[in-house]
Order: structure tokens, then C-alpha cells, then sequence
């Protein structure tokens, strides 16, 4: 009945504290104006980010304090980041930083994480490269769900999803620091999603996107999915199959920018979103598509603890497969557009 109220809790505390910030952030003037490069139609509230981290960080501390979660220098330091990451968003989402600014705090929350806290995904004999991969890791995918935050609903329904995979495998491997973990991120999403679902009435913002960029990106690391005596490096699959939406958004973004000439920093109507409505999807009908498509791939990471490597392959390979299909159908639908708007010149 303990971990049922404790877990329960961050969902209440955010669900009660996103009201109070519509109402702070309207009166501050802490708002997201309309735009060329957005969708929305008049200035929204942009603090909803304060009550997911608010909620989490209440959360988890209240779970070691229960025993629940046993306080170790690896969460030390994870909370040291997770706070960074949500301080330099709240700056931003009040000041408008520059870009480099946030990307400054990111790497130092990336090398704190890395040189002191504890990388178990990756199983390298190289130690350097460990380091390496993992920075990359920790910067991709933390400005990949920032990226992601451009409809209502899209961000948060995706970490929800991802949470939830991320805690039936740590259930799963009975590691239920990291499990207790997941569930109280989801809860705080939980609580914030029914003010974000399309039409939304509070934005998250970068405070809300870079702290679940960074969660994803270190509780993805963090833990060890298999018996590496039997299967030593298929765990490296699991965060990659995962959140493969996430990060083929992001690639795909940066893949337009870059062949369109434009710089990376620049936001833009290119997002994997934005493309389905451009096919005649409504915002959310692009939504729940997103949401299917996460939960199809990131599913499928529930089988890598108990299969060997030729499996996990094919189960990649499948994973590819329904990107793939995606990108033709996407693709096979602009040209079918563009053909049939000259036609009706």
C-alpha cells in the first residue's frame, strides 16, 4: 500500500501544480508566442515543465527516504544533472537563452554524468570509448526529445511510453531502483498530459523537454538488461530500440537542415509531426500515428533480455524496416501532393 501511495503521488503533485503554473506563467508573462516555425495559434503558458521535474524530484525523494530507492552516489549524481539540465530549460523558457548556452550546460551535466556516475549499458574493453559513445549518448538524445516537444501532447505521450517500456524491463532484470525510477517520470508526465493533449492549455517547455531528454538519456545507461556471461553486448540495442523515434526525428531534422542549407539551431516545420500534417493528417491524428509507432518499436525491446544475437538482429532489422516503410510512405505522399497541386494550377 507504501510504494502504491508513493507512486501514485508524483501524479497528483503535478496534476495539482500545473493550474498554479498556467496561472503564474500567464501573470509573468512567461509565455510561448505564435510563430512561422510553430503550430500553435496564440501564446500558451510555458512552465509546465516546472511540475513534471517538481514532481519527479519530490518523488524520488520521497522513495529513499522510504527504502524504496537505496541512495547511492550514482543518483547523487544523476540528480545533479537532472538539475542542471532543468535549471539552464527554466532559464530559457524565461530569458530565451542562445542555443550555445544550453549546449554548455548539457555538456557539463554529460561529463559529470560520465566521469563520476556509472555507464553499465555499454560494455566496451576500450574505457575511452565507453566515454565517448556515452557523451554522445547523453547529448543526442537530451536535445532529441527538446526537438520532439512541437505538438500538443507529442513529448510527453512519447516519454510516457518510453517510461513505461524502460520500467517493465527493469522489472523485468529486478532492478527496482531504476523501475521506481521510471514509474514516478511516467506518473509526473501523467499529471501533466491531460493540460498538454491537443488543444493545449500549458506547454512543458524547454524546462520539461531537456530534463526528459536528459532522464532518457542517463536511466537508459544506467542499467544492465541482460546476463553478460550469456549475451555481453545485445543490452546496447535496448535504449536505441526504445526511443527509435526520438532519435529518428532528430536525424531525420538535422538531415533536412543540413541539405536545405540551414543552420541546425534553427527550428523549423520538418519534424516528423510536421510532415504528417503536411499529408493531411490532422495535429492529432500526427500524434496518436507517433504514439502507435513508438509503442510498435519500442516494444520490441521487451524480448532482447531473453534472446541471443541473431534474434536481437532480426528484431532490429525489423525495427529498420518500420522506419523505412514510414519514410517511403512519407515520401511517396509529398510527391503525390506536389503532383496534384501542379495539376491544379
Amino acid at each position: 500500500m507504501k510504494e502504491l501511495i508513493l507512486i501514485i503521488l508524483p501524479f497528483i503533485i503535478s496534476a495539482v501544480m500545473v493550474p498554479l503554473l498556467i496561472l503564474i506563467s500567464s501573470k509573468t508573462k512567461i509565455l510561448d508566442h505564435p510563430g512561422e516555425r510553430k503550430v500553435h495559434r496564440e501564446s500558451k503558458p510555458l512552465l509546465g515543465g516546472v511540475a513534471i521535474a517538481s514532481a519527479f524530484f519530490i518523488g524520488m525523494l520521497l522513495l529513499i527516504k522510504s527504502g524504496l530507492i537505496i541512495f547511492s552516489n550514482i543518483f547523487l549524481i544523476f540528480l545533479i544533472g537532472l538539475g542542471i539540465v532543468f535549471f539552464i530549460g527554466l532559464l530559457d523558457d524565461i530569458f530565451n537563452l542562445k542555443p550555445w548556452v544550453k549546449l554548455f550546460a548539457q555538456v557539463g551535466a554529460g561529463l559529470l554524468f560520465i566521469s563520476l556516475g556509472e555507464v553499465s549499458t555499454v560494455h566496451l574493453t576500450f574505457r575511452l570509448a565507453v566515454y565517448v559513445i556515452s557523451f554522445i549518448w547523453i547529448i543526442g538524445i537530451t536535445n532529441s526529445f527538446n526537438l520532439l516537444d512541437n505538438m500538443d501532447g507529442l513529448s510527453s505521450g512519447i516519454s510516457i511510453i518510453c517510461a513505461g517500456i524502460f520500467s517493465i524491463l527493469y522489472l523485468q532484470t529486478k532492478q527496482f531502483d531504476l523501475m521506481y525510477l521510471c514509474i514516478i517520470f511516467l506518473m509526473a508526465h501523467l499529471g501533466f498530459i491531460i493540460y498538454n493533449i491537443n488543444p493545449s492549455k500549458i506547454f512543458m517547455g524547454d524546462t520539461g523537454s531537456l530534463f526528459s531528454g536528459f532522464f532518457f538519456a542517463t536511466i537508459s545507461i544506467m542499467g544492465s538488461y541482460v546476463e553478460f556471461s550469456r549475451l555481453s553486448r545485445v543490452p546496447v540495442l535496448i535504449p536505441l530500440i526504445i526511443l527509435t523515434v526520438p532519435i529518428f526525428d532528430t536525424l531525420s531534422v538535422i538531415f533536412i537542415r543540413l541539405k536545405k542549407r540551414k543552420p541546425l539551431f534553427t527550428g523549423d516545420k520538418n519534424h516528423f509531426s510536421h510532415r504528417l500534417t503536411n499529408l493531411g493528417m490532422t495535429h492529432k491524428q500526427a500524434v496518436m500515428f507517433i504514439y502507435l509507432v513508438t509503442f510498435a518499436t519500442a516494444s520490441g525491446a521487451l524480448f532482447l533480455p531473453s534472446i541471443n544475437w541473431l534474434q536481437a538482429l532480426f528484431l532490429l532489422l525489423q525495427t529498420g524496416f518500420i522506419i523505412l516503410i514510414i519514410i517511403v510512405l512519407m515520401i511517396t505522399g509529398k510527391n503525390a501532393k506536389e503532383k496534384t497541386e501542379k495539376i491544379n494550377e
